[in-house]
């Protein structure tokens, strides 16, 4: 149960945030549009992430809470796909504290390398996790696939504006939002998910939640991303409650042309397969 709970939590927190007038003369629906077309000139950029979750569960009687915290910097370039990333999680199980490094490189053409957090060794994942990878984070990396499902409720968001941006606030707390979180969990499973996961999806009900776009009105650059969500769901016919914080803040707009992989993590990295 405890394995179950952590690879819902992961992926979750994987997936897987100011109402006021606004005296812009351009629409939510302009500035949304706008955003978009930015998306297509991107090449690069710089994410640092800030995702805290508090999970609760009902369990055999008894009510269990699990919290985790996890923080870093990732670099992407979109095409050809490459990241780095340097995060680290904090985990709070039921009473016992766990800090686990996050680092990982990635390129399309030599594959993935991630750190084993328990040795601090490299490894390299097996080939066949590539094209997985490279799904769930298409979504992450280039963010015209999130507006793309924000976009049926444009007409639902509020607008502010301030000296230098846009800001776009969708509040989640009307039935028919629950779709795109369901969506984007599933697009965060890709092909990965099993019968059991498909039914963890389908009982997902958001209760309470928001989404805010910070966006600048220069560039239509978009800066940050916050995403507050209350969700229930039922694991294995127990009662799940997760109450999920995330702000990315992206900074550094097509200023990478390449991601190297540091040659002694390549000759260093034990094949992942090995270790099945």
């Amino acid at each position: 149960m405890k394995k179950k709970l952590l690879v819902t939590a992961t992926a979750a927190a994987a997936m897987f945030t100011l109402a006021a007038c606004s005296e812009t003369e351009q629409s939510a629906q302009e500035i949304f549009d706008k955003t978009m077309e930015r998306q297509k000139e991107l090449t690069s950029a710089t994410a640092n992430m800030d995702v805290s979750q508090v999970m609760t569960v009902d369990m055999d009687g008894e009510t269990q809470e699990i919290k985790t915290a996890t923080k870093g910097t990732m670099d992407m370039i979109l095409s050809p796909l490459a990241m780095k990333m340097d995060a680290d999680m904090t985990m709070d199980l039921m009473g016992e504290t766990m800090e686990m490094p996050m680092d990982m490189y990635m390129t399309e053409d030599q594959g993935i390398f991630m750190q084993d957090p328990t040795s601090d060794a490299w490894m390299k994942l097996p080939s066949d996790q590539l094209d997985a990878v490279l799904e769930s984070t298409d979504v992450q990396v280039d963010q015209t696939a999130q507006l793309e499902q924000l976009k049926e409720f444009v007409d639902d968001f509020t607008m502010e504006e301030t000296d230098e941006d846009y800001v776009l606030t969708l509040n989640l707390n009307d039935e028919k939002f629950n779709s795109l979180i369901k969506d984007q969990a599933a697009s965060a499973l890709g092909d990965t998910g099993t019968t059991s996961d498909a039914e963890v999806l389908e009982s997902m009900n958001v209760s309470d939640g928001m989404y805010k776009l910070t966006i600048d009105k220069e560039t239509y650059d978009l800066t940050d991303l916050v995403m507050d969500f209350l969700m229930t769901m039922d694991v294995e016919g127990e009662t799940m409650e997760m109450d999920t914080s995330s702000t990315i803040s992206y900074t550094d707009f097509n200023h990478l042309t390449s991601i190297e992989i540091p040659q002694d993590i390549i000759d260093s990295a034990v094949d992942a397969t090995n270790l099945q």
